[in-house]
This record gives structure tokens, sequence and C-alpha cells, in this order.
């Protein structure tokens, strides 16, 4: 679909609710670790997709996301919660939440809660598609085994705010997917988006259909050959 409608502002907003996620359990993290000390203008230069890489630890992992995702002041607009973060997000919305697929725990998924900075474990119902994603995922980087991270959309959310907002998902998806491979460099991690929006990830869970829009996937691993 071609999306060439400008997005307008509602002036008056639709009624909006965040999304009940099927939290199983909630996991607090620890403190950060020290910022990576790479320059901005070494991951400009040398930042690169890598097609080849291992796993990592689900902590580093976070790491990663925490760095380049995590929500900071946020307010209150119209009854839709709004923030600000690393990422450009069209009316502060931040609408993009990120939900992690580690290969070695069949089946499982995770939810980075970016406004809370804490891990959410969820309750998947249909795992059958979590493993067709894993399928998809080493059509895509035979040679990876890192973790997967799907970006999926509060699509309602920009809905409620803008009057064709869609086309902001994709703009603010594309963004925010940039920022967390640009952090993954930083880190000294390998990264690499695919080319698949991540349907299963939405499809796998017991969550109204038409409140996500998967809007995009990436690994994240080690660099293979690089020491443990």
């Amino acid at each position: 679909m071609t999306l060439t409608k400008e997005p307008h502002p509602r002036r008056e907003p639709a009624p909006w609710q965040p999304i009940d996620w099927p939290v199983r359990r909630t996991v607090a993290l620890r403190s950060l670790p020290p910022t990576p000390s790479a320059r901005f203008s070494e991951v400009m230069a040398y930042r690169r997709s890598e097609r080849r890489m291992t796993a990592l630890p689900l902590g580093q992992v976070l790491d990663v996301l925490r760095f380049s995702s995590a929500l900071r002041s946020g307010w209150i607009y119209k009854g839709i919660d709004r923030h600000k973060a690393p990422a450009i997000s069209g009316g502060g919305l931040h609408g993009i939440h990120l939900v992690i697929a580690p290969y070695a725990m069949h089946a499982r998924l995770f939810r980075y809660d970016r406004a809370g900075d804490q891990l959410e474990a969820l309750n998947v119902a249909r795992p059958e598609r979590i493993i067709n994603l894993f399928g998809q995922a080493c059509a895509c980087l035979p040679e990876a085994n890192g973790t997967i991270v799907g970006l999926i959309a509060d699509h309602a959310k920009y809905i409620a705010a803008y009057e064709e907002g869609e086309s902001l998902i994709w703009r603010d998806s594309g963004a925010l997917l940039q920022v967390i491979a640009m952090s993954a460099f930083a880190f000294g991690f390998a990264c690499c988006p695919l080319g698949l929006h991540g349907v299963e990830i939405v499809e796998s869970l017991n969550v109204r259909a038409d409140r996500l829009l998967a809007c995009g996937l990436l690994q994240i691993g080690r660099y293979a050959g690089a020491e443990v």
C-alpha cells in the first residue's frame, strides 16, 4: 500500500487507552552500565549491517535497547501520553514497542517497557508463529544467530492523534531502527535489519490485532569470531 496522504493532528483526539499486554511477569533491570565510548564520528563512518553474528546474553541486548530507546520526561496532551527519546517521533507519541524473541529461548517473547525501563515476559498464545518467525529470519540471514527485536506499533495511538497517521508509524519505526543499529555498533555488537515486518509476533499474542502493526525486525548479536 502506498501512503501518500499527509498526516494532520486531530483537533480533538479520538479516545485511546494503553495496550493491555499479556504480561506473565515483570523483571526489574539492573543499573545501566557505562555508556559506550565510541565517538559519534566513528559510528557514522564505520557502522555497517552485519549478516553474520552469534548469540548475545539477553542482558547485553537490553543494554543496547535501553540506551537507544528508553523514554525520558513525559507529559499528557489531550489525553494521550507523549515523551522525549533519542529517536524522533511524530507528536512525541513514541508508539513503537520493542518485543524481543531470543533464539535460545524457544518461542519466548519479552517486551522492553520503554517508559518504565523494565522487562516484561509475555504470555505467548500461539508459539508456532514464533517458530515460523525464526524460520523467516533464518531465510533472510542464514549465518546470524542473534536476538530478534520486533518493532510493533500501537496503531490505535497514531490514529487517535492524527488523521491519516499511518505514514508516521513507518517514519518513526525507521528512525528508531536506525538509532538502535547505531547504538549496537557503539556497544561493539553486530546488528542487521531484516526485510520483514514481523507480523508473526502480533499473531502469536492474545492482543487485538487492530491495535498493533508490525513494522520492522532486526537482529543484535556478537560479531562472528569475536571472543566471548
